[in-house]
C-alpha cells in the first residue's frame, strides 16, 4: 500500500496545541466521500403480535425483499392490511440497483451509490417454502414471517473508502496523534531567523533501562559563522528526562552520502542501486515503484495473516562477483498507527496504569527490549543464505513524525550466492518505508569529529550545559508542556574543502503522564504475554476503527 505524502505534509501544518484539528477533520471527511459507500444489516426476530412493529417500518414507502428458502424477490405495490395483519401485494423479479452480491455475517456492506441501492430495502424471512412465481397477487400473514432485516447507511464505514482505506485511515490517525500523541522530545534546528522541526530524539525508550545512544541525522548542516543552534523541547503530556546530547559531524568529499549505524560507525554511499525485485506478502507483482523516495510509503498492511502476526517485504539485489559487504540503505519511519495502536493498549490498564508505569521502571531492560521483539515492534531485517533466513539487525522504533534515512551494514565475506535477497519484517502497519536501496562500495575515509554543548540554556534562562555533555544518568527534566532549551554546538572545519554531514547523538528516555479512567482488563492484557498478540491487536483495532470509531471521532471532534 502507497499513502501519499501529501497526507503527512498536513502533519506538518499542526502545531500540537491543536488549532487546526477541524481543518484537518474537514479534510478526512471530504476524502471519505470520494469512494464507495457502506451499509450496515438490522435484523431482528418479530415480536408477538407483530403487527406494530411491521407498520413501523412503513413497507409501503420502501423496496420489499421476501426470502423463502434460497428464493428472493421483490415484493411490488405493497400494502398492509391491519384488520387481516396481511402483507399484500405483486411478486416481480429483483430490480438490477437491488440486486447484487450480499456478503454474509459481516457488520458492513459495500455497494456503489451510482449502480446500487440498498438504503431503502426491508426483507422478510420466512422458513416456509411459499414457491413464489413472479406477477402473482399475494396476501401473507405476518404471522409466517420469522424475521426482519433493514437496511441503514454505515457513515463510519463509507468515510475510511478514500483512495483506499488505509489512506484515509491514516489521515484520521494523523488527527488522532496531533491530538492525543505521546512521544519523545522534538528537536528543531535553526535555519536563519526560525527553528525547523527535524525529528524525535531517543524514540520509543520510555523506561530508563532501555535507553540507548541514538542518532538522528540532522540534513542540511549550515552552521552560522561557527555556530550550530538546536532547540529540543516538550510538547506533550510526558516527563523528558535528557541525559547526553554530541553533535557528530563527518567530513567527506562531496559526492558521496554518509550515515551513521545503530552502533555509530560511519558509512558512505557512493551507487545506491535500486531492487531488481521487490515482492510483498501482499502482491505477486515487482513492486520497485513502491520503493523510491517520492513521499509514498509502502506500508506492511497486508491482509494475509501469519503465525506471529507479522507482515513482510521481500528484496532482490543482484550482487557483484566482487562485493565483500553491502550497505543497505532506507528512508523510513515508524507509522502514526503504531503510536494509536500502543494509546489503545495502554488504555486497558485504566486506573492501574500509572501503577503500571512504575513497575515498569524497574523492569530488566532485557526483559523490556525481548518484549518488543517478540511482538514485531522493531523493523527486522533478514538475509536469505543457504535457503533459510537470516537476522541481520532489528531496527528500533524512530517515531512517526520524520523520515529517518537509515544504513543496516551486511557482510558478505563468506556469502556466496549471486542474489542478495533481504526481508523487511513488522508487525501489522508499524512501519512505513519510503525507499530502500544497497550500495556495494568500499566505505570511505572521513574525518569525525565530535561536539560537546558550548552552552544550554533552558525555557527560564537557566544554564544546564553540564547536565548535557556526558552520560552520565545527570537528567535534563523537561516535566512540563513548554519546557525548552536551546542548545549550541560550535564548529569550525580544519583544512577541509568538501562536505560536512551532522547528526545529533542522543540518549534518555520519558515517561507518560495519563488519567485512564475504568477498570483494568487485566485478562486482555495477559494475552499480550504471546509473541505477536500486540501485531494481532494492531490490525484488530485497525478493522475496528474502519468499521466503528472513525466517524464518531470526526463527529467528536469537528464540533
Amino acid at each position: 500500500m502507497k499513502t501519499p505524502g501529501f497526507i503527512f505534509q498536513v502533519l506538518r501544518s499542526l502545531d500540537f496545541n491543536r488549532r487546526r484539528s477541524q481543518s484537518i477533520i474537514l479534510l478526512v471527511l471530504f476524502l471519505g466521500f470520494c469512494g464507495c459507500s457502506y451499509y450496515k444489516v438490522n435484523k431482528s426476530e418479530l415480536q408477538e403480535p407483530p403487527g406494530p412493529q411491521i407498520e413501523k417500518l412503513e413497507p409501503e414507502d420502501r423496496y420489499v425483499i421476501l426470502h423463502s428458502g434460497s428464493q428472493m424477490v421483490h415484493l411490488n405495490k405493497v400494502t398492509v392490511d391491519d384488520d387481516k395483519k396481511e402483507l399484500k401485494g405483486v411478486l416481480a423479479n429483483i430490480g438490477a440497483d437491488h440486486k447484487f452480491e450480499r456478503p454474509v455475517n459481516r457488520k458492513s456492506y459495500r455497494y456503489r451509490p451510482t449502480k446500487e441501492n440498498p438504503l431503502n430495502e426491508v426483507h422478510f424471512y420466512t422458513s416456509e417454502n411459499l414457491n413464489f412465481r413472479v406477477g402473482e397477487e399475494v396476501s401473507i400473514p405476518f404471522s409466517m414471517f420469522d424475521s426482519i432485516s433493514v437496511n441503514k447507511p454505515n457513515a463510519g464505514r463509507s468515510i475510511v473508502n478514500a483512495a483506499g482505506s488505509a489512506v484515509a485511515v491514516f489521515a484520521v490517525a494523523i488527527v488522532v496523534v496531533a491530538l492525543t500523541k505521546s512521544s519523545c522530545p522534538f528537536i528543531y534546528v535553526k535555519d536563519g531567523n526560525e527553528y525547523v522541526f527535524r525529528g524525535e530524539l531517543y524514540p520509543g525508550a520510555i523506561t530508563p533501562n532501555i535507553q540507548r545512544d541514538d542518532y538522528i541525522p540532522l540534513p542540511q548542516f549550515d552552521p552560522s559563522g561557527d555556530e550550530y543552534m538546536i532547540k529540543v523541547t516538550n510538547e506533550l503530556l510526558e516527563i523528558q528526562y535528557t541525559d547526553l546530547l554530541q553533535l557528530i559531524v563527518l567530513e567527506h568529499p562531496g559526492d558521496v552520502k554518509v550515515l551513521l549505524d545503530q552502533k555509530g560507525n560511519a558509512h558512505s554511499f557512493s551507487k545506491i542501486e535500486a531492487p531488481k525485485r521487490a515482492i510483498s506478502d501482499r502482491f505477486s507483482t515487482s513492486l520497485p515503484e513502491l520503493l523510491q523516495q517520492d513521499g509514498k510509503s509502502f506500508l506492511f498492511d497486508s491482509s494475509v495473516e501469519t503465525a506471529n502476526g507479522s507482515r513482510s517485504i521481500t528484496l532482490e539485489f543482484a550482487k557483484p562477483s566482487e562485493a565483500k559487504q553491502a550497505k543497505l540503505f532506507l528512508t523510513a519511519k515508524n507509522s502514526y498507527w503504531l503510536d494509536y495502536t500502543f494509546g489503545k493498549f495502554n488504555e486497558q490498564f485504566g486506573v492501574y496504569y500509572n501503577t503500571f508505569q512504575k513497575k515498569q521502571l524497574k523492569t530488566a531492560g532485557e526483559e523490556s527490549t525481548q518484549w518488543s521483539k517478540d511482538q514485531n515492534i522493531p523493523l527486522s531485517v533478514y538475509l536469505r543464505t543457504g535457503g533459510e533466513w537470516k537476522l541481520v539487525e532489528q531496527i528500533p522504533t524512530i517515531g512517526p513524525l520524520a523520515f529517518r534515512d537509515l544504513v543496516v551494514p551486511i557482510d558478505l565475506g563468506n556469502f556466496k550466492e549471486e542474489k542478495v535477497v533481504l526481508k523487511l519484517e513488522t508487525g501489522f502497519i508499524f512501519w512505513e518505508i519510503d525507499r530502500a536501496g544497497m550500495d556495494f562500495s568500499e566505505n570511505i575515509q572521513m574525518t569525525e569529529v565530535v561536539l560537546e554543548p558550548s552552552f544550554a540554556i533552558d525555557e527560564k534562562g537557566e544554564d544546564v550545559t553540564e547536565l548535557l555533555r556526558k552520560a552520565d544518568q545527570q537528567y535534563l527534566i523537561q516535566p512540563e508542556v513548554g519546557n525548552e532549551v536551546i542548545v549550541s554546538f560550535k564548529y569550525k572545519p580544519e583544512n577541509h574543502t568538501g562536505s560536512a554531514t551532522a547528526f545529533l547523538k542522543n540518549r534518555g528516555y520519558y515517561t507518560y503522564i495519563r488519567d485512564y479512567k475504568g477498570l483494568p482488563q487485566f485478562a486482555e492484557l495477559q494475552k499480550f504475554k504471546e509473541s505477536g498478540r500486540f501485531s494481532r491487536f494492531s490490525e484488530e483495532q485497525y478493522r475496528k476503527f474502519l468499521e466503528e470509531d472513525m466517524f464518531d471521532f470526526a463527529l467528536t471532534y469537528a464540533n
